[in-house]
């Protein structure tokens, strides 16, 4: 599960899932110097399991053309 994480709206709507994601993957990186792995998405728009290293969860409350993106959790406390 990701408790953590940074919601992207598509801003290539069109595009479907993959595109989308990519752009915000870039964002994550660029912002939080991280490369997010796993990305919550409303069912009606998850087309696959995973792309490259992010693995895609449909999760009925992300609401259709968004996603919710980030790292995750591995269960460490800190």
């Amino acid at each position: 599960m990701m408790n953590i994480g940074m919601m992207w709206l598509f801003d290539k709507p069109l595009a479907g899932l993959v595109p989308n994601l990519i752009d915000a993957a870039d964002y994550y990186r660029q912002k939080y110097g991280q490369v997010p792995n796993l990305c919550m998405v409303n069912p009606k728009d998850a087309v696959a399991l995973n792309v490259g290293i992010v693995t895609i969860k449909p999760m009925r409350e992300i609401l259709p053309r968004s996603l919710w993106i980030g790292m995750q959790d591995t269960g460490d406390a800190h």
